[in-house]
């Protein structure tokens, strides 16, 4: 694969809390590399943390990197994953 080709996985907000997601917005998680869109947010996966802040975050970075992602969009219109398959969390926000 190219290096200047990255995957994006496109996923629901409700896949966090509505705390992660303003957390996000603000850029306000010193862990995580963050930045606003219109919807929500997009997120860079990596594998170290400072802080065990914000695990639902956690939680999809990981399930995305396992997946050969580099970044998660996270938008309120996106496909909300069934929970019994990708063993993600869905909030009702």
């Amino acid at each position: 694969m190219v290096d200047a080709i990255s995957q994006l996985l496109i996923i629901s907000t409700a896949h966090v809390s509505h705390e992660t997601c303003s957390a996000a917005e603000a850029r306000e998680i010193d862990w995580a590399i963050t930045n606003p869109t219109e919807h929500g947010f997009m997120a860079y996966c990596h594998e170290e943390r400072t802080s065990e802040s914000h695990n639902d975050l956690w939680d999809v970075l990981q399930f995305a990197l396992r997946h050969g992602c580099q970044y998660v969009l996270f938008d309120r219109d996106a496909v909300v994953l069934d929970q019994d398959v990708a063993g993600l969390p869905i909030f009702d926000w």
